[in-house]
């Protein structure tokens, strides 16, 4: 992630980081999208994966999300890298069925493809956050 981009979530308050005497070992970023918190990237140092930093970063962002008010926490990954598609699951997401999905998940599915990614490697997945009787007031 470009410095340019990181900066604009730093300043709408939706990048975390975890650091180790003063060094960065990992962030999170994300975005208010309608209702929902999107996590557009999470990242930890190779010599610190593994030892709880991306389970805190994304918790970290789930509470920022319940505290807001938010509807559900979004994100796309591979569907089958074990510290991607079941780390979420472990954390509560599940992956969004093709008829549920919202529009700007497709999209961000489909540029995905248009980068380079193949059909089928990536999935769109959902925490949600709110209560069932808050979710349509």
């Amino acid at each position: 992630m470009s410095v340019e981009s990181h900066l604009k979530y730093v300043i709408k308050g939706t990048s975390w980081v975890a650091e180790v005497d003063d060094q960065i070992i990992g962030f999170l970023c994300a975005e208010l999208v309608a209702r929902d918190l999107h996590i557009w990237e999470m990242a930890v140092r190779q010599e610190w994966q593994g030892k709880g930093i991306g389970r805190r970063l994304m918790k970290t962002a789930i509470e920022h999300a319940r505290r807001h008010r938010f509807r559900a926490v979004t994100l796309t990954t591979f569907r089958e890298v074990p510290w991607n598609e079941p780390f979420y699951r472990s954390l509560g997401f599940e992956i969004i069925d093709t008829e549920e999905m919202e529009p700007r998940l497709e999209m961000i599915l489909h540029a995905e493809i248009q980068h380079g990614f193949q059909r089928g490697l990536r999935c769109a997945m959902r925490l949600l956050v709110l209560p069932t009787h808050e979710k349509d007031a």
